[in-house]
């Protein structure tokens, strides 16, 4: 199971805040088959790929605080950030394949 976080996002997205991380754990330690393994998040976008570190800091320290296994973050114009803070799952379709139209 990996964990969608809406923290800092457009109400559109969803996911769960910080604060309901613990909660989730909890309840995901009650089932066998279903383990917590990542957190992933969509960040607000930012005019500089450096405004984004903080956001990607804080989900790299909360995956560290429920024992994820890796990270998903970062998009086209960020990942190199979101790489150095730990990520090991990127989005880069817009650098791929340009803006949708």
């Amino acid at each position: 199971m990996s964990c969608g976080s809406s923290w800092g996002c457009s109400r559109r997205l969803t996911g769960i805040f910080a604060e309901e991380l613990d909660d989730l754990r909890k309840v995901v330690l009650h089932y066998d088959n279903v383990h917590l393994r990542c957190l992933m998040t969509i960040c607000p976008e930012l005019d500089e790929a450096e405004k984004m570190r903080p956001f990607f800091k804080v989900l790299r320290l909360l995956n560290e605080r429920i024992g994820g296994d890796w990270l998903s973050m970062g998009m086209s114009g960020d990942f190199d950030v979101a790489i150095q803070e730990g990520s090991i799952h990127v989005r880069v379709g817009t650098a791929l394949f340009g803006e949708r139209s």
